[in-house]
C-alpha cells in the first residue's frame, strides 16, 4: 500500500473515530460476558483505530491481552489476517479459538482463518450470517454458549 496516501487518509478520519468512541454505547448483556471471559485470553480485532478502540475499552472498563486494530500494515476483515495476527499474538492456534461478532465480515474472516464463530445479532432479524452459524442475540447468550 501507499504508506503516504494511507497515512493522509488515516489523518483524515482520526476526529471521526475520536468522535465515534466517545459516542459508542456498551452491546446488550456486556457484563455477562465479562465476567465470562475473565480468566481467558482474549483478543479485540476491529476496524476501528487504536486510538478509537483504547478509548472505547477506557470507557467501558475493557481489557485484552491482544489488539489489533485497523492498520495499513495488516489487511482488515473480511480478510483473516487480522485475526491470525492476534491469534499468533495470543499464542493460541484457530482451532482452540472462538470469533464472537456482530458482522457478516467478522464472519467471513472468521471462516477464512478457520475460528469457530458465534454471530450476535443483536436484535436484527435481517441478518446475513451463515444458515449453519451459531448465533446469540446479545453478549449475554454468547456467554450461556460460552459456558455451557
Amino acid at each position: 500500500p501507499d504508506f503516504e496516501a494511507g497515512h493522509g487518509a488515516e489523518m483524515r478520519i482520526v476526529p471521526y473515530g475520536r468522535a465515534g468512541a466517545e459516542q459508542a454505547r456498551a452491546m446488550p448483556g456486556l457484563p455477562a460476558w465479562t465476567r465470562t471471559i475473565t480468566g481467558r485470553r482474549t483478543g479485540i480485532v476491529t476496524l476501528a483505530s487504536a486510538d478509537a478502540t483504547q478509548r472505547v475499552m477506557e470507557r467501558h472498563r475493557l481489557t485484552a491481552d491482544s489488539i489489533v486494530a485497523r492498520s495499513f500494515e495488516i489487511p482488515a476483515k473480511p480478510h483473516p489476517d487480522q485475526l491470525l495476527a492476534a491469534l499468533a499474538a495470543l499464542e493460541v492456534e484457530p482451532q482452540h479459538a472462538v470469533m464472537v461478532g456482530d458482522s457478516e465480515r467478522d464472519e467471513m474472516a472468521a471462516r477464512a482463518a478457520d475460528i469457530p464463530f458465534i454471530g450476535v445479532t443483536n436484535g436484527r432479524h435481517d441478518h446475513r450470517f451463515g444458515e449453519s452459524t451459531v448465533l446469540a442475540s446479545h453478549l449475554e447468550e454468547v456467554a450461556a454458549i460460552l459456558d455451557g
